[in-house]
This record gives C-alpha cells, sequence and structure tokens, in this order.
C-alpha cells in the first residue's frame, strides 16, 4: 500500500512537471540591424537589465564596406544606436553576417591616477603578488 501511495505521488510528479511551460531566460541585450534606403545599415540595441554592458559585434562575409570585421562599445542606456555601416559602392547593397556577445561592466575601465586606491592591509605591511 505505502510502495503504491509513493508510486501515485511520483507519477502526479512526473505529469505535472512535463505540462508545465518551459521558459527560455530573455537576453539582456538585444541588437536588431535595419536597412536604410541609401543601402546603409544602422545597428541599434536594446537593454533589458539596468547596468552598464560591454557588447562585442563580429561580422562575416562583409562585403560592399569598408568596416572592420568587429565592434566593440560600453552601452549605458537603455536603447541606442550602436554603428552604422555604409557602403563603399552606392549601387549595391552590403552583405553581411554577425554574431554578439555581452559582458556585464566596462571591459577596459580607465584608472584615475589622482585617486587614491587603497587595499585592506595594515600600513607598512609588506604584500607579495
Amino acid at each position: 500500500m505505502k510502495n503504491y501511495f509513493q508510486l501515485k505521488i511520483a507519477l502526479c510528479l512526473i505529469i505535472i512537471s512535463c505540462s508545465t511551460k518551459l521558459q527560455a531566460q530573455d537576453r539582456v541585450i538585444e541588437v536588431t540591424a535595419i536597412r536604410n534606403e541609401n543601402k546603409s545599415v544602422d545597428f541599434f540595441y536594446k537593454k533589458n537589465m539596468p547596468g552598464s554592458y560591454t557588447i562585442k559585434i563580429e561580422f562575416n562575409g562583409l562585403t560592399n564596406t569598408s568596416a572592420a570585421d568587429h565592434y566593440e562599445q560600453v552601452i549605458e542606456g537603455n536603447f541606442g544606436k550602436l554603428l552604422t555601416l555604409r557602403p563603399t559602392n552606392k549601387d549595391l547593397g552590403i552583405s553581411y553576417g554577425y554574431k554578439t556577445s555581452y559582458a556585464f561592466g566596462n571591459s577596459r575601465p580607465k584608472v584615475d591616477s589622482l585617486f587614491q586606491y587603497l587595499l585592506p592591509f595594515k600600513k607598512g605591511a609588506k604584500i607579495t603578488i
């Protein structure tokens, strides 16, 4: 009787867990590309979480543009324009593929030489790094 009851509970848990809706994690930053009438391409971002992020775009198969094959920028606002690809030959469109990656924070922070950074050690202590 006890095993039968445990089997029923296990079966109910399996049925409930299988029928629940699976949810994927939302992307923190969404990048969209829009082709313009003058055959240039604008890249925009929309950020869904607060804070600064470093976003990287790597292009592959770039044709008809003199842009670099990678781009990196620190973004702080909730949305904005990242970059514009302009065609070298205005009669043809730009061909491209891209992938994006991002990391929280600034990947290249500037150190303030006038600010005194303190470490949690006693004054006069010898530290080896």
